[in-house]
């Protein structure tokens, strides 16, 4: 989606993301997911998106350990399993 809407700009930009089985991946690595917050509830928590995206923050999310092919971004704190 980056690469159709920005084109030219993003042309020699490599881009890492994470794999679509979400925080789980990290769990099967052996860590502990300790806290996940959604960037666009944030923004909207802080009064931070336009109005129409407040909106879409309103919507569900999709379950972090289970995202497929949805887009979605969040900040993750991981911790170590005991």
């Amino acid at each position: 989606m980056l690469r159709k809407g920005m084109g030219a700009h993003l042309a020699n930009a490599q881009m890492k993301f994470a794999p679509r089985k979400g925080v789980a991946y990290f769990e099967e690595l052996g860590w502990e997911v300790a806290e996940v917050h959604s960037c666009l509830r944030a923004a909207a928590r802080f009064r931070r998106l336009p109005a129409i995206m407040r909106l879409f923050a309103m919507l569900p999310e999709p379950h972090p350990r289970k995202l497929g092919k949805r887009p979605w971004s969040a900040v993750v704190l991981l911790g170590r399993s005991t």
